[in-house]
């Protein structure tokens, strides 16, 4: 029968004041729980503030937060879809068009009415004055005053160019109210009263009407933003529309949420995933158990007393793990502190390198929660085995524990002993030991190693053949104003202008793209976006379907359909018109044209870059030979004009462009730019990276330190007694080297070990998710870490040896009776 003593009291007193006893143990304790608690932080930090950052430039870039909306609705249809109890709130704009004035062909400026739920999504929320009742007012952000060179004050005349009707007008309007344009904002507002739309949107041409002008514009916040593209698809065909069809309406989605799609990972992908999460979060639990274990061993013969005065097993496993807790109490708050101050600095660091503009930091909850909660379950389990480990050894077996013989059995060995030797059996003599440190050493190398293989598998020429279809695109400034609807002559490429860019060094071959202004519609009476090509273009064609040959192309009476791509980049084959072989008669709206009829010989890709960049609801693109354009449309206008150019001479042309459009309605755009997107997302990756692998990497030499040092002043009598059998200080210098470079030889062969493993088996499935990924085996980041790790292996057993050697053998002998 087992009596149970009531000393829980006295269990208390003994947990603090064994507290007080080991001070050395407490700051390791404390350090490794900050330590822990910093990784978590920064991590969670990082994760969920560029989470944020992303989403928050993203809805700037893309012209508010809205989770979606539907396009060129008329009001019945806006009162039918408002309905949804999807929806949690809903607003509309509706569009006037493009500021045209001269000093705004560079600065996209767009012209609408907005009701105050689309004013605060859109970032256009007056802070001085307010939005505009009265037709002949209008509120603003600064920047387009700015452009226009009038001061930022309420009251100011201002004159604002538009076309509508195809007919260019301007009105002079009364700023009642004024924001200041968010950074990173890529288009600026105007807006005007719904009196403005009502007196001047009156009797719209059908041209306009197809545009978007005077067409209702509907945002909405979903009740959950989960799955975003699925909810507003559903909403259309709950309320009787075929979203996207050619009866039915155009939907948006806020590409900017990291959640509007779901996610589809296969099983091979999303146990790769897994496993690189369990490699972070092991770490901390290598650190803390490491420490709590050592310390365990060391005081075995006290756990053994305390069992002789009645302390049970449960109660020696509380005991252990309230002192860890006792020692949270300083460690997590310190780590909660110094990891969101490290994340969030390290977060602006890492936003810059992405060439966003603005790093946007979260003091999301959740971040300082989990990271508690996760710090608090590392240590729980991390003291579990040490806590069984002092429970379960009897008061017998703790009188006699050396750490010497650490409970092993000993070999009778005729061989004559060597300090290697006794180094060698030193490192060997508590394996489960050994492994900890070298795996807490490992992971930060094999973490790093497994960023740089996946950062290095970003392949820039896949990335760039599904964005750039030249190395240079020139055109009009307003081609590049993205929702700009091309009607005035002005807007066609100064063809004087291409003529200088082509006789530059470097150029190779180049070609106009033409595109029918006037509008075009087949014999089903669907719309037509229609394009002519250049033969620099036609070559240069992605063809996804059918047979294509260029000559017979070339010679007249065919025309291939351009299938757009989404943007996440894949092919909306769903969206195609026309079936490869069939015949198709156009018909330009220009007067006195006749109506021709062509055969799809195949379906080439739609790059986004190289169209007009706006499409008229549901219509199709096609493209034809610019001989047989002309001849359909009769007047074409010139769109873009897209170039090769040297590879090695491309800065020299980029240079070239930048200085002579500065002063002209020109603009251009380069392969450089997507170069350095492409650039700023891998090096974004490997910033991320090289953090975490920095914190993991902290701790694992945290770990060899405290390991080492606890190694050596637990072993101390060892020591003491081989000195006084002869062994001198040279000698037990060198063992104690000869230790460490063990342990660091054997990291740096078990990081080249798993981390091969990693990078075939975790890297290699999370990179074949991206489409421009490409696996290649790297080992770059271990050799280069090997010459510091071996470093750190003599140096840290010599310092602590020199730190130990202080005392005289005598002293330590003493010390030992």
């Amino acid at each position: 029968m087992i009596f149970q003593t009531p000393n829980q009291k006295a269990i208390k007193r003994l947990s603090r004041r064994s507290l007080k006893a080991n001070q050395l143990r407490n700051c390791f304790a404390i350090i490794a729980i900050a330590l822990t608690t910093i990784l978590f932080t920064s991590i969670f930090t990082i994760g969920i503030g560029m989470i944020h950052s992303f989403e928050e430039s993203n809805f700037r870039m893309a012209g508010g937060y809205a989770h979606g909306g539907f396009k060129y609705l008329e009001e019945k249809d806006y009162l039918k879809l408002r309905e949804h109890p999807a929806i949690k709130e809903s607003g509309i704009s509706i569009l006037v068009g493009l500021a045209e004035n001269p000093e705004l062909i560079k600065h996209h400026t767009e012209i609408r009415y907005v009701d105050e739920y689309v004013a605060k999504w859109m970032y256009m929320q007056v802070t001085e004055g307010r939005m505009p009742i009265e037709e002949d007012e209008v509120a603003l952000d600064t920047a387009v005053l700015d452009q226009l060179g009038l001061p930022h004050e309420l009251g100011v005349k201002v004159p604002i160019t538009y076309t509508l009707n195809g007919e260019q007008v301007t009105k002079t309007l009364t700023v009642t109210g004024l924001w200041e344009k968010e950074q990173g904002v890529s288009v600026s507002q105007v807006a005007v009263s719904m009196e403005f739309i009502e007196e001047n949107l009156k009797n719209l041409s059908e041209e306009d009407s197809l545009s978007g002008v005077g067409n209702i514009f509907m945002d909405v916040m979903l009740k959950s933003p989960r799955n975003i593209e699925a909810t507003i698809y559903q909403i259309a065909k709950d309320s009787g529309y075929e979203a996207d069809g050619e009866d039915g309406i155009d939907v948006g989605i806020n590409w900017g949420y990291t959640s509007a799609r779901g996610i589809n990972l296969d099983p091979i992908s999303f146990l790769a995933v897994i496993g690189a999460c369990l490699l972070v979060g092991f770490t901390g639990y290598l650190m803390i158990y490491n420490i709590f274990h050592i310390s365990v061993m060391r005081d075995i013969r006290y756990y053994g007393l305390l069992k002789t005065i009645g302390t049970t097993p449960k109660q020696l496993i509380c005991f252990i793990r309230k002192q860890a807790l006792y020692l949270s109490a300083i460690g997590i708050p310190l780590g909660l502190i110094g990891g969101y101050l490290i994340g969030s600095s390290l977060l602006g660091i890492i936003m810059k390198v992405t060439n966003y503009p603005v790093a946007y930091t979260s003091a999301n909850p959740v971040i300082f929660i989990g990271s508690a909660c996760f710090a608090l379950i590392t240590i729980w389990i991390s003291t579990h085995k040490p806590g069984r480990i002092a429970a379960r050894i009897s008061t017998v077996e703790a009188a006699k524990y050396t750490e010497v013989t650490g409970g092993q059995k000993t070999k009778r060995k005729t061989k004559k002993t060597n300090v290697w030797a006794m180094a060698y059996g030193n490192f060997t003599r508590q394996k489960r030991k050994t492994a900890l440190i070298i795996t807490s050493m490992s992971l930060s190398i094999i973490l790093l190693n497994s960023v740089y293989t996946y950062t290095q598998g970003f392949d820039m020429n896949k990335y760039l053949e599904r964005f750039v279809v030249a190395d240079f695109i020139i055109g009009h400034a307003n081609y590049f104003n993205v929702g700009q609807l091309f009607r005035m002559e002005d807007d066609q490429v100064d063809e004087a202008f291409i003529n200088q860019v082509t006789m530059q060094e470097g150029f190779i071959d180049g070609g106009m793209k033409h595109y029918n202004i006037y509008g075009t519609k087949d014999e089903q009476d669907r719309s037509i976006q229609l394009y002519g090509l250049d033969d620099y273009l036609i070559e240069n064609l992605e063809i996804v379907e059918g047979e294509f040959d260029l000559e017979k192309f070339k010679e007249g009476g065919y025309i291939l359909e351009s299938i757009r791509v989404n943007d996440y980049g894949e092919l909306r084959e769903d969206e195609a018109t026309y079936e490869v072989g069939e015949k198709v008669t156009l018909r330009s709206l220009k007067e006195n044209v006749p109506p021709r009829t062509y055969e799809v010989m195949a379906k080439v890709k739609q790059n986004p870059n190289d169209t007009v960049r706006y499409s008229i609801g549901g219509a199709s693109s096609l493209c034809l030979t610019t001989k047989d354009f002309i001849e359909m449309v009769g007047t074409p206008m010139s769109m873009a004009y897209f170039m090769e150019v040297e590879d090695e001479l491309e800065p020299k042309m980029e240079d070239y462009l930048k200085e002579s459009t500065k002063q002209t309605s020109m603009n251009y755009e380069s392969k450089q730019r997507y170069m350095e997107d492409f650039k700023g997302t891998q090096n974004m990756f490997l910033a991320v990276g090289f953090v975490a692998s920095s914190v993991i990497g902290l701790i694992g030499i945290f770990n060899f330190i405290n390991a080492t040092i606890t190694n050596i002043l637990t072993r101390q009598g060892e020591f003491t007694i081989l000195q006084s059998i002869g062994m001198t200080k040279k000698q037990l210098r060198k063992m104690l080297i000869l230790e460490g470079l063990l342990y660091s030889s054997m990291t740096v062969l078990f990081s080249l070990l798993i981390g091969s493993f990693t990078s075939f088996f975790v890297v290699k499935p999370i990179g074949e998710n991206l489409w421009f990924f490409t696996y290649s085996f790297k080992l770059a980041p271990v050799l280069i870490i090997a010459p510091m790790l071996i470093a750190l292996g003599v140096a840290i057993p010599a310092l602590a040896y020199y730190v130990m050697g202080k005392e005289t053998i005598v002293e330590r002998l003493k010390n030992l009776s």
